[in-house]
């Protein structure tokens, strides 16, 4: 899940804005040689700008003088001209067309293509990555393709960190279910309907962003071991569950893996869901597991 902005950075950020707009107009008197500018944040707040070829301290000594922040601004050699990248980008553009649902984002950023893709799309991963090298920086699912490694030949990555563990939802108040069984094909997505019968004596307000999204977990562990990765809407949907009556509530299930060992996608089998439920006035909740069986995916 993407961090919440900033805002002491923001408004740093902003400090630069009319340097941004002079790095963009010398880029454009450039354009052979200027990528894209961007900022560090560490150890120092920085306008950063990417170029290639061996004139970098000639770019530097100009670009300074244009701007407010002479001494925050810093020219770093890139190895893929624009030209390429866009191209790259134009090239995905119509695959991705051609290839609905296997995309999840993709654009130009720090100097090189970056491809998010679904996760049951190693085998286009393995396309990109042999057709553009270091030109084009790919993830399936949530991780990197290919695996990023250390010195000892062993994959990094980031440490795990476990969320806190939500409270489970009342037993005694509410009996969860699903309408009809969930199959869901290795690293695809698929849409159910989660069923609340309400047994308390007050009305129960669902919070929403128009559904509910699962967390795929091990049955014998209760272990999370992946779900949905992608972008959602985010309206505010309310569902009103009076006393001694049932809600049916929108569910999402994706089974992209976040377990390094079961691969980019989860695994077929017979797996299990819990579903995280926001209730007005009362905070957040998870049901109690739910079956789901998850089949072979495309190859």
């Amino acid at each position: 899940m993407a961090q919440p902005p900033d805002p002491d950075l923001e408004r740093e950020h902003s400090k630069f804005r009319s340097d941004v707009e002079a790095v963009r107009r010398y880029g454009e008197i450039h354009a052979d040689e200027f990528v894209e500018e961007l900022f560090e944040n560490e150890p120092h707040i920085r306008l950063v700008v990417l170029m290639v070829g061996d004139r970098l301290a000639e770019h530097e000594a100009a670009l300074r003088e244009l701007v407010q922040h002479p001494k925050q601004l810093e020219v770093q050699r890139t190895p893929f001209p624009k030209s390429q990248l866009e191209e790259i980008r134009r090239e995905l553009n119509t695959t991705a067309k051609n290839r609905p649902g296997a995309f999840l984002q993709w654009g130009i950023g720090r100097g090189r293509v970056t491809v998010q893709l679904a996760a049951d799309q190693e085998g286009l991963a393995a396309s990109f990555h042999r057709r553009f090298g270091d030109a084009v920086e790919l993830r399936v699912g949530v991780f990197p393709y290919p695996p990023v490694l250390d010195a000892n030949h062993r994959e990094k990555g980031p440490p795990a960190v476990a969320p806190p563990p939500l409270p489970l939802l009342p037993h005694e108040e509410f009996k969860v279910s699903l309408e009809g069984e969930i199959v869901v094909k290795s690293g695809g997505t698929t849409s159910g309907v989660l069923r609340i019968h309400n047994r308390g004596s007050a009305e129960a307000v669902i919070d929403t962003n128009g559904g509910v999204t699962a967390r795929v977990v091990d049955p014998h562990t209760g272990e999370g071991v992946g779900g949905f990765v992608g972008a959602q809407a985010a309206p505010l949907v309310k569902y009103r569950i009076a006393p001694d009556s049932t809600g049916s509530i929108p569910l999402l299930v994706g089974t992209a893996s976040s377990v390094r060992s079961l691969g980019y996608a989860i695994p077929p089998g017979s797996w299990a869901i819990e579903v995280p439920i926001q209730i007005e006035g009362r905070g957040m909740f998870r049901t109690s597991l739910l079956p789901i069986l998850i089949q072979q995916g495309q190859q």
